[in-house]
């Protein structure tokens, strides 16, 4: 291993890192740093950390480079059911009171954040698969998402060694893992399916966001995750996460990380007293800032749920009643109702604003991803097209219609529009935001469209 570095060059890069990726290195773990360094400089193409950290500094790396920096900086430790107590609330408390608080048939949304190699966001499917009556006959959708791609590419595969094994009971093991060579158990593919992953980066990515699927969320895992962030930094992310809740949504953090301490207004994320585990949820703004959503007394494990859980926050004022709002008005007013899970009134919104603009891509885009989310494939997919029509450069629609056809099975037609939008991203630099979807930098949505295409590829 090369020398340590001085604590003055360790320091820039430290700070580098955490302005890039949350990750903080404290000066009494500039060592790690450096040794992770040195473990990276080869694959990134340096001789050594000094080089490394000489070269990312004076040229910042691109999406490629720096998802390889990550993948030697982050530990992603884990293992099946690990802190039984959170999937014992899941289970008894959350997943009862989500399911009380919907109408007709909506689905529940769960976002496994910092999810590793799989086995957190693989423990709640197989949970919801053994059982979980309040969630009788909805549909659920679970995003796990991490910086580390070579981690995903492993959570993909779906197949385990020993030690992810050392909390599940030897039924859960034989009920949903197979045999495979060596001391390997794959998970069966019909629970590996119920998991959709993909790359984010928790401090630079933009969310919620429509595209990504990270809006409108019941319940969002980031444990053991924060605690390695810079302080302002996890705080934005925590923001981020309120905004991609739905009103009453749940946020379950590690056992380090709460309270939520801020030095401004705290957020609408209130502790849910429940003995064992570290729990928030999005309230509105009726309920005092201290008031706790449980009994402070209730045993553990079985808890009552009292029927103040399912009420929400008030819904967002209308457009104001002097004049007819606008279209950009009706659908910035759309957006928002969308990212609450609030559908049937985003789609009112957009098909108002349609009616005020009918030349207006970005209103028949929006409307498809919102027939999207309700499963109206047909309807979302005649929606892009319009969109297409009237702006044949509209990246968002070739994305989502891509993700439609690609939904469906339809490889070869989802790899045109990826296509498309491939070549039109290239136009831009890939630290260029883009006003849409939702201020997502160039980079990021080109990766995506690569991403989709090796997808076709393999479909």
């Amino acid at each position: 291993m090369s020398p340590i570095m001085p604590a003055p060059g360790l320091e820039d890069f430290a700070a580098f890192v955490a302005e890039r990726t949350g990750l903080y290195f404290p000066p009494e773990r500039l060592t790690d740093l450096e040794r992770a360094v040195a473990r990276a400089a080869p694959e990134l193409g340096f001789a050594d950390a000094a080089a490394c950290i000489g070269g990312l500094l004076a040229s910042p790396p691109d999406k490629e480079r720096l998802e390889t920096l990550a993948a030697y900086l982050t530990v992603g430790e884990t293992y099946f059911f690990r802190n039984k107590s959170d999937f014992g609330a899941i289970e008894n408390i959350i997943l009862p009171a989500i399911a009380a608080g919907m109408n007709g048939d909506e689905s529940v949304r769960i976002w496994s954040a910092g999810c590793a190699t799989g086995e957190e966001p693989y423990s709640i499917a197989m949970l919801l698969d053994g059982g979980a009556p309040a969630l009788k006959g909805r549909g659920v959708s679970i995003l796990a998402t991490d910086i580390n791609s070579s981690a995903l590419r492993e959570a993909g595969r779906g197949v385990y060694g020993e030690w992810s094994f050392r909390e599940v009971p030897p039924h859960i093991r034989d009920k949903y893992f197979a045999k495979t060579t060596g001391k390997k158990m794959a998970l069966l593919p019909r629970i590996k399916k119920k998991v959709d992953f993909s790359y984010l980066n928790l401090v630079e990515d933009s969310y919620p966001a429509l595209l990504t699927a990270t809006n409108a969320m019941d319940l969002i895992l980031c444990r053991n995750v924060l605690m390695y962030f810079r302080a302002d930094l996890a705080e934005a992310v925590l923001r981020k996460f309120q905004a991609s809740l739905k009103d009453g949504g749940w946020l379950i953090l590690g056992p380090a990380e709460g309270p939520l301490n801020f030095p401004g207004p705290a957020p609408a994320l209130k502790p849910a007293q429940i003995p064992g585990v570290t729990i928030f949820r999005k309230t509105g703004g009726a309920q005092p800032a201290d008031a706790p959503v449980f009994p402070a007394e209730t045993p553990a494990p079985v808890f009552s749920i009292t029927p103040a859980m399912g009420t929400t926050a008030p819904v967002p004022p209308a457009p104001p009643p002097a004049g007819p709002p606008s279209a950009a008005g009706l659908l910035l007013l759309a957006r928002g109702r969308a990212n609450l899970g609030r559908l049937a009134e985003a789609e009112e919104l957009c098909s108002k604003a349609i009616e005020a603009g009918k030349l207006n891509p970005l209103a028949h885009y929006l409307l498809g991803i919102i027939f999207m989310e309700e499963g109206r494939d047909g309807e979302a997919a005649h929606s892009f097209r319009r969109a297409l029509y009237l702006a044949p450069d509209h990246i968002p629609a070739h994305l989502a219609l891509g993700n439609l056809f690609l939904r469906g099975g339809k490889a070869a037609q989802a790899r045109g529009h990826f296509k498309n939008a491939a070549a039109l991203l290239k136009r831009y630099k890939p630290d260029e935001t883009l006003a849409e979807p939702e201020g997502m930098a160039a980079g990021r949505l080109l990766a995506i469209a690569r991403s989709a295409l090796a997808r076709c590829a393999h479909d």
